[in-house]
This record gives C-alpha cells, structure tokens and sequence, in this order.
C-alpha cells in the first residue's frame, strides 16, 4: 500500500511554491484593478496550508503518543478541507484561464459543462470574470495566474489522495479514524512492533 507521507511532502512543497507565486500574481499590474486580490488570497492561505502541514508532519510518525494531532481523524479532516479549499480555489480562476473558446473545440458542450462546474465551485466568480481579459490581453499576470492556479490544483489532489490513503488504512485497521496516524500502516495495532 502506498505510504501518506511522501504525499504529504508533496502538497507542503506545491503550498511554499504557491506562496512565491500567489503573491507574485498579487503585485503584477494587470489591466483590471482587482486582480491583486487573488494572490493575496492565495499567498495568505498557501502561508496557512504549508504552515498546518508542517505541523501535521511532525505529528505523523508518534505511534507512542495519545494527543489529538496524532489521531486519524484529525490528518483526515484537515486534509479534507485543505483538498476542498484548494481544489475550490484553482477552480474559480481555471474557468477563465484554461478552458478555451466553443469554435476550436469538436466537443463544445463538454466546455461548458467544465466551465459550468469550475464557476459554480469557485469562491472567487469576481476572478473569472477578470481573468478571461487578462489572459486573452496576454499579460504577465495571466502567466503567473496559471501556474499559481496549476499549484493550487496540485495542492488539492495530493492532499485528496493523503485523505484517501488515511480513510483506507484506519479502515483497514478495524478502529476507524480514532486510531493513531502513526499505526495505519502496520499491519498490528501492538505498539510493542515500534
């Protein structure tokens, strides 16, 4: 079975890049006045998910401990919401930056089907509708955005697949999530095998 941990690196090391890039998209003039606002978002809560993660790292491998942190239920909800939050967050820009006009496209109502889903998830609907001008003017700002928003998506699916590896080891134990993070990779629950 997979391990959770290098996924965990994983999506600590895609939020300190989002950190760079979120603010750099928030200082680069774009056209429209209010592009600023999503590396700003993006920075703040990519400085908050490397932040949590770190923490929920140092935690990760304590199987002698009986602290909250080093429950199950906490890795799994944390990484729900950090995979939600991500996942929402590059949506809301992908509608205006990824996907492109109906008449280069054989499938036409796929597009609109993703960009009906990508704005109905999105937190930032101000964003998209910003971000289509940036792109189509071909600014700096639409390039950072991208990648920014790239990140953001890669943030969200590592910490998705971190979720998935949790739930199926504490379920594969029988205990749930109430078991420590530490012993759903071990084929016992005896912490005399550490």
């Amino acid at each position: 079975m997979l391990s959770r941990t290098p996924f965990y690196s994983l999506a600590l090391f895609t939020a300190v890049l989002q950190t760079f890039f979120g603010f750099l998209a928030s200082f680069i003039n774009g056209k429209s006045s209010l592009l600023y606002i999503f590396g700003k978002i993006a920075g703040a809560a990519s400085i908050a998910t490397w932040l949590w993660i770190g923490i929920l790292l140092r935690y990760n491998n304590k199987p002698l401990h009986t602290g909250p942190l080093t429950r199950s239920l906490a890795h799994f909800t944390s990484f729900v919401v950090l995979c939600l939050v991500w996942i929402g967050m590059s949506s809301s820009i992908s509608q205006g930056t990824f996907v492109p006009s109906n008449k280069s496209l054989k499938f036409p109502i796929l597009v609109n089907v993703t960009s009906l889903l990508c704005y109905c998830t999105g937190i930032g609907i101000m964003l998209t509708t910003q971000a289509v001008y940036e792109c189509r003017a071909k600014t700096l700002w639409c390039a950072a955005s991208s990648f920014s928003t790239t990140l953001a998506y890669l943030t969200g699916t590592f910490s998705g697949i971190a979720v998935l590896l949790i739930w199926l080891g504490s379920k594969k134990t029988g205990a749930g999530l109430s078991v420590n993070v530490a012993q759903i990779n071990s084929r016992t629950l005896d912490y005399e095998t550490y």
